[in-house]
């Protein structure tokens, strides 16, 4: 008997540590542990805390561990498929000064968080929730100049809707300015704005060929700061028409009060390189019903040897895709800007970290593509032709562009428009040719 439990024994012995075998090589095989206050925290306070805390556009705040736990899932599944944090551009083609896009390693720290059971870790060592600037306070800094829109009443009954409202500067003399920045007023309705300036004595809504673009917002846009001898003039007593878009689901409490504003500092230096925005667009768009993969171009034209500082595409609910491509004179091709999948609510303008040196004669061709069929979840209306205007349900094809030249201080018009469009759009004559260096070459069509 003796024997006998001996013999038990280490057969007992030998089968636990048989099991215990495959248990020890996988503990020295598994995965790193993650918490949220030592490895997850600081990517959210660096990529997501600026729209995600309260006053801001996002829906939840996420500043600590109990506003983040409940989202856990939500936000494994928003960042493993880049919808969040939003940024749209392809990798591999420009680098961006203002890209939100996180990095492949800080996805996989998310999705082994969430995987492990979302644990806290020990968070009197998490990261402090970053110092934002309040939201009365300009990121340009204290500024010489704001310029508030009047009191506009967005109704509860709103949802789709564009107000124009001028001022005058007031200003006695001609002003350059370095930096730029918009503010809505109402943020849970402004969907964008666009500022525009003209000059004294002009009617900005019949003469937009003679009206610049001064500025546009849009959620996620940062502040415009020009380089040193870099900046856009604007005149004594010019008009200021604030465009701005409000975009919200109605009903009971859904309004509020308006008094969007515009901030700038002026420039103490002489600006030897003015920037202008171009628009480089087609309003002869007609999508037709149904139509998966409508194609829109138009073309821009350096007339000298300039720089490109930003680009900023825009459409509305049937966008698809949108693309930026330079042809230079020698034939060769660069893309500046690919977004293979449009969303139409993070409108960014896409922000060069070097400006771009663009040669004479270089073409900039922009490509948009539309889907105005049953596919696209965003589509309102399958059923019908789709053209040019200012509602969502309708559409518009614009790539914006801030640019300058390196020597020539005189600017073609910056509209851009399809060939054999020259009169009559928009209430001005917009012309073609090497007097203001437009290039026709635009075209609209099916795949």
């Amino acid at each position: 008997m003796k024997n006998m439990s001996v013999i038990l024994a280490a057969t007992c012995l030998a089968a636990f540590s048989i099991a215990l075998a495959p248990a020890s090589a996988a503990a020295d095989n598994a995965a790193p542990s993650v918490t949220y206050a030592q490895d997850v925290a600081p990517i959210l306070n660096a990529n997501c805390a600026e729209c995600h805390r309260p006053g801001q556009v996002a829906p939840m705040s996420l500043l600590n561990y109990k506003e983040v736990r409940p989202w856990a899932k939500s936000i494994r599944r928003a960042v493993s498929e880049r919808t969040m944090p939003p940024w749209l551009a392809e990798a591999g083609h420009q680098n961006y000064s203002n890209d939100l896009s996180i990095t492949v390693a800080e996805i996989a720290t998310i999705v082994a968080w969430v995987d492990q059971g979302a644990r806290s870790g020990d968070l009197s060592a998490a990261p402090p929730v970053p110092k934002f600037r309040k939201n009365s306070e300009w990121r340009i800094g204290t500024p010489d100049h704001v310029f508030t829109m009047n009191p506009y009443k967005v109704s509860d009954t709103i949802e789709d809707h564009y107000e124009h409202v001028t001022l005058k500067s007031d200003l006695t003399e001609d002003r350059w300015i370095k930096a730029i920045e918009l503010k809505p007023g109402f943020a849970e309705a402004v969907h964008h704005i666009l500022v525009f300036v003209a000059a004294e004595g002009e009617d900005p809504w019949q003469q937009m060929e003679k009206t610049r673009l001064f500025a546009k917002w849009g959620p996620g846009n940062n502040p415009t700061t020009f380089a040193p001898e870099h900046g856009k003039l604007l005149p004594a007593n010019a008009e200021i028409m604030f465009q701005v878009h409000y975009h919200k689901n109605p009903g009971p409490g859904s309004g509020g009060v308006d008094e969007s504003s515009m901030a700038v500092l002026y420039s103490d230096e002489p600006v030897k390189h003015p920037v202008a925005t171009a628009w480089i667009l087609d309003p002869t768009i007609r999508i037709p019903a149904g139509e998966n993969n409508f194609r829109s171009e138009s073309v821009f034209r350096f007339i000298d040897n300039g720089h490109i500082y930003n680009i900023a595409p825009h459409m509305h609910l049937r966008g698809k895709a949108f693309k930026y491509v330079a042809e230079y004179p020698d034939g060769t091709e660069e893309v500046l800007l690919n977004l293979p999948s449009w969303d139409f609510n993070w409108q960014f303008t896409y922000d060069l970290t070097e400006p771009k040196f663009i040669p004479r004669g270089t073409k900039i061709h922009a490509v948009a593509w539309f889907d105005n069929s049953g596919d696209n979840p965003f589509n309102p209306d399958p059923g019908i032709e789709v053209t040019w205007g200012d509602a969502t349900t309708d559409e518009m094809m614009i790539g914006f562009m801030d640019y300058t030249y390196v020597k020539r201080k005189k600017f073609q018009r910056t509209v851009a428009l399809p060939e054999g469009l020259a009169e009559g759009h928009f209430g001005g004559d917009f012309g073609n040719g090497d007097d203001n260096g437009l290039d026709g070459h635009g075209s609209s069509g099916g795949q």
